[in-house]
């Protein structure tokens, strides 16, 4: 509380990297949080819950204007004064956003010059929220680590907790979105756009088109990922997908099945596969995700006529996956949906 001593040491070297470490209310960690975003050369990347205090606010309002480059992600700007919120709303525009996500942002940390590496890159965190209370009442702590790796991981988790994050204010452009990652056979080709609502872009393929078209010609069987760049009023996003080209057998009159089915699909867990056997053989069912990595299996002895199988998928994260039937005269892909 209010009446715990500056008494513990601040400044460490742990595997060659200082890290500074302060509690609160004693060491002035507010300050702390100031002089580490004046720091900044490059970029400051802040990922809080709250900000109440009106001299953090003024200090990256400072940044930006200064030319460095900022931007900021809260909880809900509710939680902010309405001071706070102003001054960010002015200087930021469309880089000061509130959370996009369910659950509660708890973060408290801000990321200086993560890609400068002749710089001085940090990472500021702990358990102290940017406010008053944190500063003058409550038990907390505060970690100070000047390491360009850990600042890099750190800006890797604040890019997708600001793509998803809702802009407070300035022009708002509109969400770039490419979709879910996908699955074709050899041969075929796959559309991916990105939207007409963007004033530039730049694909991972040197194209500079709203949409461009894939193809396994210089992939071959496997995952590629596309990525795309754009712009809107000066603001970027990015995106990436992968498409994953797989050697696909259909059923034909080789084939010891016919009538294949399989639903629910996308399916929340439980899926369903039902075929016709034309002959008694062994059934290898196998589910595969992007990468090719078996996940699932299941062998069963089938005779002739219906087959039903139910296969529980409640455990795979969400995301796309292959569902692979193999029998001794050859095999069939069909991609399912896990959400």
């Amino acid at each position: 509380g209010p009446y715990k001593n500056d008494n513990t040491p601040h400044e460490f070297i742990i595997n060659g990297k200082r890290v500074e470490c302060y509690f609160s209310p004693s060491d002035g960690v507010n300050g702390k949080i100031i002089s580490t975003l004046n720091t900044a050369g490059h970029t400051a990347f802040v990922n809080t819950m709250l900000i109440t205090r009106s001299d953090i606010g003024y200090t990256l309002s400072d940044l930006a204007q200064g030319g460095i480059t900022t931007k900021v992600i809260v909880k809900n700007q509710n939680d902010c004064t309405q001071t706070v919120v102003n001054t960010l709303t002015s200087a930021l525009g469309s880089d000061f956003r509130e959370s996009g996500e369910p659950g509660i942002h708890h973060h408290k940390l801000v990321i200086i010059d993560e890609a400068n590496v002749n710089s001085d890159p940090i990472v500021l965190t702990g358990s102290h929220n940017w406010s008053n209370s944190a500063d003058t009442r409550n038990d907390e702590n505060t970690l100070i680590v000047h390491d360009q790796t850990i600042a890099n991981i750190y800006y890797q988790e604040f890019v997708v907790r600001f793509r998803l994050g809702v802009p407070i204010g300035g022009n708002i452009p509109s969400e770039l979105e490419l979709g879910p990652d996908t699955t074709i056979c050899a041969g075929q080709s796959y559309l991916i756009d990105a939207g007409a609502s963007f004033d530039t872009y730049e694909w991972s393929t040197g194209a500079t088109t709203q949409a461009i078209t894939v193809d396994s010609t210089n992939v071959g069987i496997g995952s590629q990922k596309f990525w795309v760049t754009v712009s809107f009023e000066g603001n970027y996003q990015a995106d990436t997908i992968t498409v994953t080209f797989v050697d696909c057998t259909w059923i034909d009159d080789k084939q010891n099945i016919e009538e294949l089915k399989i639903f629910p699909n996308p399916t929340d867990g439980n899926l369903n596969i039902f075929f016709r056997a034309r002959s008694t053989g062994v059934a290898i069912v196998k589910i595969l995700d992007l990468l090719g990595r078996g996940v699932l299996q299941d062998d069963l002895l089938v005779q002739p006529g219906s087959v039903q199988l139910n296969l529980d998928l409640g455990n795979l994260p969400e995301g796309t996956y292959l569902l692979k039937l193999s029998f001794a005269e050859g095999m069939v892909y069909r991609k399912i949906i896990v959400r």
